[in-house]
């Protein structure tokens, strides 16, 4: 078994292979980077727990996804892990810990979707190619239903809904990650390398998630 086939057993970041390659770097400024990230990889998965509240759909969705991503970016760069700076190797684990952090609402932002345009066609469109919603209102609109059938045609449609969010934040959340990133941490010093916040980078990055590698040519 090699060490990458063992990730299901981190418990931190501080357990993964580029962890572990950064802070083999001697310098105090490189020190200083290895241990922010502690924090700041702490903050997201803090983070991350609250996402199936709005896509239950992505159960593995958790600190758990973060870890092996991490991994997986080692096991893939092999023996170039190498070759790499304390700063891309930073860059990575940020990218890793933060690239899905758009799936996950906060309370003003919840709140904000009902009039929120773009949020409003998505919804009318994806309804549109369900039409099941519109034939399970119909029946739970009969006059015949026994309070059993009502609640469970409630239900179903509670269940169209949190799919039709969970298919918005999906299709959406590369530019929500980008832009978390940026509020939460482009004045935040521990990010600071060389008077230079590597938060743009990170953000750019997590953009990047849902677009075309040909678009960065």
């Amino acid at each position: 078994m090699n060490q990458y086939e063992n990730s299901n057993e981190l418990s931190s970041i501080e357990d993964t292979v580029l962890w572990k390659t950064l802070d083999a770097f001697d310098g105090d400024l490189e020190k200083k980077l290895a241990t922010n990230l502690i924090d700041i990889c702490k903050e997201a998965a803090n983070r991350i727990k609250i996402m199936p509240t709005y896509a239950p759909q992505y159960t593995l969705h958790d600190e758990v996804h973060l870890l092996n991503v991490t991994e997986l970016m080692a096991n893939v760069l092999g023996d170039t892990l190498e070759q790499l700076n304390f700063i891309e190797i930073s860059l990575l684990i940020l990218s890793a810990y933060y690239h899905d952090q758009g799936m996950v609402l906060d309370v003003d932002e919840f709140s904000a979707l009902k009039n929120n345009d773009e949020f409003q066609v998505f919804r009318d469109n994806w309804y549109l190619n369900h039409p099941n919603k519109q034939e399970i209102e119909l029946q739970k609109n009969s006059a015949k239903l026994t309070k059993d059938e009502e609640e469970k045609l409630s239900f179903k449609l509670a269940e169209l809904e949190s799919a039709m969010l969970t298919d918005y934040l999906r299709t959406t959340h590369a530019h929500r990650s980008e832009e978390l990133v940026k509020k939460l941490y482009a004045a935040d010093k521990r990010l600071d390398v060389f008077n230079v916040n590597l938060a743009d980078l990170v953000a750019k990055l997590c953009l990047s998630h849902h677009q075309n590698a040909l678009d960065w040519i």
